[in-house]
């Protein structure tokens, strides 16, 4: 009997130990683009984290075929009808945008509810994030943000006041179609009651959008003014 109580007491240890591991196993040893399965909370279940790293099963594990078509389609337009100094001006800016959405997630804790609340150097903020995805997707859309925009709204002070809906464009046309390439839009999360559009909107960013349009209004002609000068030298 004491023989007995000897051997089945490691097996209960040794069956325990992948039970408390699976998460991390799930993350680090499966392939590239394995994610955790959910997402976590605080130990008081008031905060989550990692929500952006979750890989809904409606992934795709390839383009589908008008993808590949749409997308040759769009980047053979940038790259040939755009000015250079244009195309430089829509790297810089997705570049940008980058530092920025990185920066944000650095400083602010999201709610279960899906709330987001500013925070700077508060623990529990959440890890600084951004994708490739993003960046790409920005890089074939902001010549419509930054060189359409402009023409089309004459005042800068009503371009201000309707930078949320311009942000909001860009979001909706951008998140579909990445919803369409990969079964779901890896750049971007969005929780909560104030969603909309698939996810592909948060309505409570418009402050965070006023503010970004009034830097735009700003920065915008002096990016303008060293993109042509620079350019002017590769022609």
């Amino acid at each position: 009997m004491a023989t007995t109580k000897k051997r089945t007491a490691p097996q209960a240890s040794t069956a325990a130990a992948p039970a408390d591991l699976s998460l991390s196993t799930v993350s680090s040893s499966s392939p590239s683009r394995a994610r955790p399965q959910v997402p976590r909370t605080d130990p008081t279940g008031q905060y989550i984290y990692d929500t952006h790293l979750i890989v809904p099963p409606t992934a795709r594990k390839d383009f589908p075929v008008l993808g590949h078509i749409l997308l040759l389609l769009i980047f053979g337009l940038w790259y040939n009808y755009l000015p250079i100094d244009a195309k430089l001006r829509s790297i810089v800016a997705a570049a940008a945008f980058s530092v920025i959405e990185f920066t944000f997630y650095s400083v602010s804790i999201e709610t279960v509810a899906g709330d987001i609340l500013i925070r700077p150097f508060d623990s529990r903020c959440r890890k600084g994030h951004t994708t490739w995805e993003q960046f790409f997707a920005n890089v074939l859309y902001t010549p419509l943000l930054l060189e359409v925009y402009p023409v089309l709204i004459a005042p800068w002070w009503l371009r201000i006041a309707l930078y949320p809906l311009n942000i909001w464009l860009l979001e909706i046309v951008e998140g579909y179609f990445l919803t369409f390439l990969y079964g779901y839009n890896p750049a971007w999360t969005y929780r909560g009651r104030d969603v909309m559009f698939g996810g592909n909107i948060k309505l409570s960013y418009a402050p965070f959008w006023f503010g970004l349009g009034a830097v735009v209004e700003v920065l915008l002609p002096y990016v303008g003014e060293y993109s042509r000068a620079l350019t002017s030298e590769w022609k």
